[in-house]
């Protein structure tokens, strides 16, 4: 699960040299010893990672499907200018949306973003409405030359 994760936030970062990577996987989660042996539980419930990059980014990852931490998932970035929190599913149902958050003034500013509003939104405002109402759309109308074609990383 933590490989669609770090695929995504390398996207986002723009594919960044790697220079080193750490990280460790844990199988510690309390268990009744019968439960264990009869489950068949036998795989890290956490995976925890860091990356460096040239020009100095890191990554942090945490990965865990069974970790005593409640509502714990989700991708950020976090720089000097600013950060974002990437949606994701919350324990319980229903999804975190996108946040934005920086300083204005000495201010602290955090903005949740409606995301299939600026979907609808940015549909209206482009030539070529009709390239963007699905990726099979977008693909022919580029292929016609109509449109450039989106990244899709």
């Amino acid at each position: 699960m933590g490989v669609y994760h770090i695929a995504q936030i390398l996207y986002l970062l723009g594919n960044p040299e790697v220079e080193r990577v750490t990280g460790k996987p844990y199988q510690e989660t309390n268990m009744l010893q019968e439960r264990r042996e009869t489950s068949g539980f036998d795989v890290e419930e956490l995976g925890t990672g860091f990356v460096r990059f040239a020009g100095g980014l890191t990554l942090d990852i945490i990965e865990a499907w069974a970790v005593h931490m409640g509502d714990y998932e989700g991708s950020s970035i976090a720089g000097s200018k600013g950060g974002v929190r990437l949606p994701s599913e919350q324990a319980g149902g229903g999804t975190r949306p996108f946040t934005f958050h920086n300083t204005v003034c000495d201010m602290d500013m955090d903005s949740t973003l409606d995301l299939d509003m600026m979907d609808l939104r940015w549909h209206r405002i482009r030539d070529n409405e009709d390239a963007y109402d699905s990726s099979q759309a977008h693909w022919i109308a580029a292929l016609q030359g109509r449109v450039p074609l989106l990244p899709n990383g």
